[in-house]
């Protein structure tokens, strides 16, 4: 499952635009976010530079909040323990997907 800090409309559009192949949640409080501590303020210059992008953070949201989930990744078994996760507050370094399809075999086995 995949959550999102958007707001349910803007999360559908998020699911529609990226054919997202399994549920998408809406956390626009970041409740879920706050629970797996990937919640990141961003600061008066950082919105600035979102905006000359076109990214409006309280209209995907709807809330005056100016936060940001951190881009994290967690497999959880069936009791939501945390068996193996990635978070990191650069955006560009992410894990690729073999790394991701290993740590899911060897959780699995």
């Amino acid at each position: 499952m995949f959550v999102s800090v958007d707001e349910v409309d803007g999360a559908l559009v998020t699911e529609q635009a990226y054919d997202v192949p399994f549920p998408l949640l809406s956390d626009p409080d970041l409740k879920a976010h706050q629970a797996f501590s990937v919640v990141q303020e961003v600061p008066p210059d950082g919105m600035k530079m979102l905006a000359k992008y076109g990214i409006s953070l309280e209209r995907w949201s709807k809330r005056k909040h100016h936060k940001i989930a951190v881009p994290s990744i967690f497999l959880l078994d069936s009791q939501r323990k945390v068996l193996w996760a990635h978070a990191d507050r650069n955006h560009r370094r992410r894990p690729k997907m073999e790394q991701i399809l290993a740590a899911i075999d060897d959780v699995t086995q």
